[in-house]
């Protein structure tokens, strides 16, 4: 029999958890867990063992709810990959230039890198319905509407108009290919769900979810109606509409627990005027009246190094990140950046301009390439050089400067090679510039963006610093995904400079939507 049952705010839902594990068994063996992500399961596991004591302990299966409908909509679907965004944008691509009915749309006769912005528009519209469970005839209004006209450009107007041939079309390729976007997965797992659950999944407990999608709560309702779920929640539903109109869509008679036996947490407000002093006053609390069991809660993640470097070095306490950092906020990224920016703006004479030139030569990164070669202190000379408005020297005041010039301007420093920097000079040249020079499509900008990010790992001090191994490994993994994309070895452009620009914006923009995750316990 089935069961929804709602605990106060203050009530410690591990701890509710373990106690309905430990009534229906002593291991919770052939119980489910489901929590809306991944870390709540250590947690219970921990409490779990602690409770087993010195006993042998085999701890319940335990999924996200994203990993259980992935479980489920690989039994619909055996042998479907998950497809990347841009990946899925490419296929929308096609699809608009193919389609009889986008014959004359605007976009058809255009690059990739032209549609990619509207198409991760359509793909979060379509990715959106699937999820909801919203079929094809109740978009009629949608698509007659958009034939009178949104208040958006025509173009997506056109777009939205047949939005319905689009979606089956993008379905139908997405099967063809052995596919799933996060949707699409949705729908395979309410499939697999309508006529009966399955069997290893005899008794499965929902706890914690909260604002579920039509698809998911069609997943809940199927476990619900076969009499094998097990639904906690935190809050009253009569207060949580969201809550409420869940208890409707089960049809379901919510048991309320007991009123928490914990004292309500004392709530005091400090005053900082910048992220710094903010970071200082959370060291202080920390210090003055330490907690094993203390939460920081950042409203964004740019302040988490900060808050890492300066609080969690000076206590002894052990630190667990749940939050993902973007990638976009590493020197890694600076670096990246710099090098795709000096390559678009690069004249077709081979003239930089020496602003860009320089954004590259002086990145830290750079600077401490080859210590022992005397490289940093060449460096400086060339900054100097191109800032120098007096007229003296060849590159003085140049806002244009080719690498020759550069190079021939740094062999008169050391006639003879012995000091070793203008070889070190040559290779960043080679690594950071010429390999970029003829590049024509994006998986050529990702493998020179690799050769040049070993080099730094190979020939800097940055593997003694504690998060680059995380850092560079997110950003390798980017780019492996965009060397094995559908698109990585098209041309984005027939024309030379455009194609190069789009190559290099795709790169960059795939790289700033990528996170560094924290595996920590």
């Amino acid at each position: 029999m089935s069961v929804l049952r709602s605990i106060p705010f203050a009530s410690d839902i591990i701890e509710e958890i373990a106690g309905i594990i430990g009534n229906e068994s002593s291991t919770g063996e052939g119980t489910v867990i489901v929590f809306p992500g991944k870390r709540p399961s250590l947690y219970l596991k921990a409490r779990l063992a602690a409770l087993a004591g010195p006993r042998a302990f085999f701890p319940p299966r335990c999924f996200s709810l994203d990993q259980l409908i992935d479980e489920i909509a690989r039994r619909q679907n055996p042998g479907f990959a998950d497809i990347d965004h841009g990946d899925a944008a490419f296929i929308l691509f096609g699809l608009i230039r193919s389609l009889g009915a986008f014959e004359r749309h605007a976009l058809a006769g255009k690059g990739f890198g032209d549609f990619l912005h509207w198409g991760r528009h359509l793909l979060s519209f379509i990715d959106r319905l699937d999820m909801e469970g919203i079929e094809n005839s109740a978009l009629v209004n949608v698509e007659r509407n958009a034939s009178i006209g949104y208040d958006v450009p025509q173009s997506v107007n056109e777009l939205l108009s047949n939005i319905s041939l689009i979606r089956s079309e993008f379905h139908r390729v997405l099967a063809e290919g052995r596919w799933f976007t996060r949707g699409t997965k949705r729908i395979a797992a309410v499939k697999e769900t309508e006529g009966r659950v399955p069997d290893d999944l005899r008794r499965v407990v929902f706890a914690g979810l909260f604002g579920l999608t039509g698809g998911e709560r069609n997943i809940l309702r199927s476990f619900w109606n076969a009499g094998q779920a097990t639904v906690l929640v935190s809050g009253d539903p009569e207060d949580w509409p969201v809550l409420k109109d869940l208890v409707g869509h089960l049809k379901a008679k919510v048991e309320y627990g007991d009123a928490a036996r914990n004292e309500r947490p004392v709530v005091n407000l400090h005053a900082g005027h910048d992220t710094h002093a903010e970071v200082l006053e959370a060291y202080r609390i920390l210090k003055e009246s330490p907690r094993k069991k203390t939460a920081i809660v950042l409203p964004d993640a740019d302040p988490l190094f900060p808050l890492l470097s300066f609080v969690a070095d000076r206590t002894e306490l052990k630190c667990n990140i749940s939050l993902a950092y973007p990638m976009d906020r590493t020197p890694v990224f600076d670096l990246t950046r710099a090098v795709l920016a000096a390559r678009v703006e690069r004249r077709t004479d081979g003239q930089y301009p020496s602003a860009r030139y320089l954004a590259v030569i002086l990145h830290p990164f750079i600077k401490n390439l080859e210590p022992d070669s005397n490289l940093r202190s060449l460096l400086v000379h060339i900054e100097r050089s191109l800032s120098d408005e007096t007229g003296k020297g060849p590159l003085a005041g140049r806002s244009l400067v080719t690498l020759a010039e550069i190079e021939e301007a740094a062999a008169a420093l050391d006639p003879s090679g012995q000091a070793g920097h203008l070889a070190a000079l040559l290779d960043v040249h080679r690594l950071f510039f010429k390999n970029f020079e003829n590049l024509s499509t994006v998986g050529d900008v990702a493998a020179a963006l690799e050769e040049a990010l070993e080099a730094i790992i190979f020939k800097t001090p940055v593997r003694s610093y504690v998060l680059s191994g995380t850092i560079f490994e997110s950003i390798f993994g980017a780019l492996g995904s965009l060397k094995g994309s559908l698109f990585s070895s098209s041309p984005l452009s027939d024309d030379p400079a455009d194609n190069t620009r789009t190559a290099c914006e795709i790169t960059l923009h795939h790289l700033e939507n990528t996170t560094l995750p924290f595996d920590t316990h």
